[in-house]
């Protein structure tokens, strides 16, 4: 019961092709909650030269905020694959921007590949991502704690950042939620 949808775009669409690619992320995300999917699978694995990802948490936002919408939020779960989630503020933000859960596909892959590479020889493949992930959860729940915040299900969504400069078009889709000062990047 879950739906993986592409969170890639196409830049031959020119300057509106990133808000194309967002509005079609949430319908498609709609017609799969409406299908009865359970878990929605925001993967930008597509991505090449030819065709940018979405970043993460505009992605995520914008689905978060359509689900919500339709009332279909607290039946169909977020899960971000991408390759932006780099470091926890990156992971942070995609949360609370309206994921469920986070997979930092490109930090995963990075430390296999560190794994048994020099210095870094007696490090294995399982124990490298299992030393990244650990990374992350404590980062995010520091970050978490900080906030006054116990639970992930208390941040998931909560929008607990601010939005500077972006177009009122943009915070309407994705952060609705957060505290804005618009601004013009579209």
């Amino acid at each position: 019961r879950a739906r993986r949808l592409d969170a890639t775009w196409d830049p031959s669409l020119g300057p509106d092709g990133l808000a194309v690619a967002a509005e079609r992320l949430a319908a498609d995300a709609l017609t799969a909650a409406h299908a009865g999917a359970e878990l929605v699978v925001l993967s930008d694995r597509a991505f090449g030269l030819g065709r940018p990802p979405l970043p993460s948490a505009l992605a995520a936002g914008a689905v978060h905020t359509a689900l919500t919408g339709a009332g279909l939020r607290g039946r169909t779960d977020l899960l971000a694959d991408a390759a932006d989630g780099l470091d926890v503020h990156a992971a942070a933000m995609v949360l609370a921007a309206g994921a469920t859960a986070v997979r930092p596909r490109l930090a995963i892959e990075l430390a296999a590949e560190l794994a048994g590479s020099r210095g870094a020889e007696e490090l294995t493949v399982e124990r490298a991502v299992a030393n990244l992930l650990a990374g992350f959860e404590a980062g995010l729940r520091k970050t978490m704690a900080r906030m006054g915040i116990g639970t992930a299900a208390s941040y998931v969504g909560g929008a607990q950042f601010e939005v500077l400069e972006l177009a009122p078009e943009v915070i309407e889709r994705c952060f609705p939620a957060a505290p804005s000062w618009p601004g013009t990047v579209g």
